[in-house]
């Protein structure tokens, strides 16, 4: 633990013994990225269906927000239903 709290600028070198070395072919296929095309296309759309469905219930609802602005209480209520309707929509989106 006192490595992490040295402050030297010195190289340490501590043997671990419960540390192995492996070969030179294991350790470059250690950390290969498995999510394929098939995995990143989905992400993608799943990022713009998100995306573009917050743009148009943003929209809507600035429109509704303008025509209630002479009535505090209803704008109030009407952000309250943006949010529950907007982040329910979000996470469906997220999740097909």
């Amino acid at each position: 633990m006192d490595s992490f709290f040295s402050t030297s600028s010195e190289k340490r070198v501590v043997d671990n013994p419960n540390f192995s070395l492996k070969d030179e072919s294991e350790r470059r296929h250690a950390f290969v990225d498995d999510d394929g095309w098939f995995a990143v296309i989905i992400s993608w759309i799943r990022i713009v269906t998100c995306f573009v469905s917050m743009m148009l219930t943003t929209f809507i609802w600035a429109l509704i927000m303008l025509v209630l602005i002479p009535w505090p209480y209803e704008r109030i209520r009407q952000g309250n239903i943006y949010g529950h309707v907007t982040g329910r929509m979000l996470v469906s989106c997220i999740q097909f």
